[in-house]
C-alpha cells in the first residue's frame, strides 16, 4: 500500500490533544546524473511543500533540460578531471540558496559516472557550507557488470562519514525479493523507497514529533555506517504494530538480523488518534522486545494528515548487520 503525498513536519499534538500546525523544515534536493534526476519529481512531491530548492547535475544537455529542478548544472562529459573543480564553482554560485535550507537530500545512483565521481565531492562541499544532507543512493544490479559494481562500492565507501547520514537502496535486494518484477516495476520499486527514506529522516528530525532527534544522536549512534531501511504500512486496529511486523517483511530486514542489530532507528508516522504516549510505550516495548539486550533503538514518532496507510513504520540499521538470504521470520514467531 502506497501512502499518499505529505507535507511532514507541519503537526505537532498539543498538551490537550489536538493537532495543530508548526513550521517546516526548509529542504532541498540535489539530483546527481540520470538515476537521481529521473528520482527527483517523484521524491519532490512526496515531500511536498517542505522543498524550498532543487538543483539538478547532469553531463547530458538534453536530460538536463527537460529536468524539473529550479538550477540546472552542466558537466561537461569530455573534461571528467576538471569535474570537482567545476562543481565546486557551480555550487558556490548557489550558496545563498543552500544557506536557507536546513536540510539537503543528495539522490544519486552510484553506477552512473558522474554520480559515482561527484557525490562524495558534493558531500564534503555542502559539509564545508553548514549544509546537512542526507546521501539516499542506488545501486547497481550484478547483471550490470563487475565495472559498475565496482565504480558504485567505491563511491560508496567514500561517501561514508561525508554525509551525517547515508543510505543505501540497492537493486539486487529487491530483485532477490520478487525476481518476477520486471525492469520498469524494480525502477519503480526503487524510487519508492527512497522516496520513504527521505520521508523518515524528515519525520525523525520533526520538531512537531512526540519525539525528535537531531544530527548529533545519529551521528554518535551510526558513525560513518551505511544504513538500510525495511518499511511498513497499516490501516486498522493495531495499525502501528502491524506496520512493524510488514516492515520485518521486506528484502532488507527480518526479525533475526533485527536481532543482530548493535543500532536501531525506528520511524512511526501515524495519524495523531495512534499517537498518545500510551500507545507509543506498548509499541516500543514490542519493538524492543525483537532486539538484543544491548541494542541501542533511537526513536521518534510524527503525526501526520490523513492518509491512505493509518500507519508507516520506518526501521533503518547498519548494512553490515542484515543479510536477504534467509526468509523473514514472522513477528509472532520471533
Amino acid at each position: 500500500m502506497k501512502t499518499t503525498a505529505l507535507t511532514p513536519l507541519q503537526w505537532k499534538i498539543t498538551k490537550d490533544g489536538s493537532v495543530s500546525e508548526v513550521a517546516a523544515l526548509r529542504v532541498g534536493i540535489i539530483a546527481v546524473g540520470y538515476g537521481g534526476c529521473e528520482m527527483l519529481p517523484q521524491v519532490a512531491a512526496a515531500l511536498g511543500q517542505t522543498v524550498m530548492s532543487t538543483i539538478a547535475l547532469h553531463t547530458d544537455t538534453e536530460e538536463l533540460a527537460a529536468s524539473l529542478a529550479q538550477h540546472r548544472l552542466h558537466f561537461n562529459n569530455t573534461a571528467k578531471e576538471a569535474w570537482p573543480e567545476d562543481l565546486q564553482a557551480q555550487l558556490h554560485t548557489l550558496q545563498p540558496v543552500l544557506a536557507t535550507l536546513q536540510v539537503v537530500f543528495l539522490l544519486a545512483h552510484l553506477g552512473d559516472e558522474i554520480s559515482a565521481h561527484l557525490s562524495p565531492t558534493l558531500a564534503d562541499l555542502l559539509a564545508a557550507q553548514k549544509s546537512p544532507c542526507v546521501a539516499v543512493v542506488t545501486t547497481p544490479f550484478e547483471y550490470e557488470g563487475g565495472r559498475r559494481q565496482r565504480r558504485a562500492n567505491e563511491s560508496l565507501q567514500s561517501l561514508q562519514g561525508r554525509a551525517p547520514m547515508l543510505c543505501e537502496v540497492s537493486g539486487d535486494l529487491i530483485l532477490e525479493q520478487n525476481s518476477d518484477i520486471t525492469q520498469t516495476e524494480a525502477a519503480e520499486t526503487t524510487t519508492e523507497w527512497t522516496e520513504q527514506i527521505c520521508r523518515s529522516v524528515l519525520a525523525l528530525l520533526d520538531p512537531g514529533g512526540l519525539v525528535a532527534l537531531d544530527w548529533q544522536d545519529i551521528q554518535q549512534t551510526f558513525g560513518s555506517e551505511v544504513l538500510v531501511m525495511g518499511k511498513g504500512t497499516a490501516t486498522g486496529p493495531q495499525a502501528p504494530l502491524r506496520a512493524f511486523v510488514a516492515a520485518l517483511d521486506g528484502p532488507l530486514l527480518n526479525a533475526e538480523t533485527l536481532r543482530q542489530a548493535d543500532a536501531v532507528l525506528v520511524v512511526l508516522e501515524a495519524v495523531p488518534e495512534m499517537l498518545q504516549l500510551w500507545q507509543v510505550r506498548d509499541l516500543m516495548a514490542t519493538v524492543r522486545k525483537t532486539l538484543s539486550l544491548d541494542a541501542e533503538m533511537l526513536f521518534s514518532a510524527v503525526p501526520v494528515a490523513e492518509q491512505e496507510g493509518a500507519a508507516v513504520m520506518s526501521v533503518f540499521l547498519p548494512k553490515g548487520e542484515y543479510s536477504c538470504q534467509s526468509k523473514p521470520t514472522p513477528l509472532h514467531q520471533a
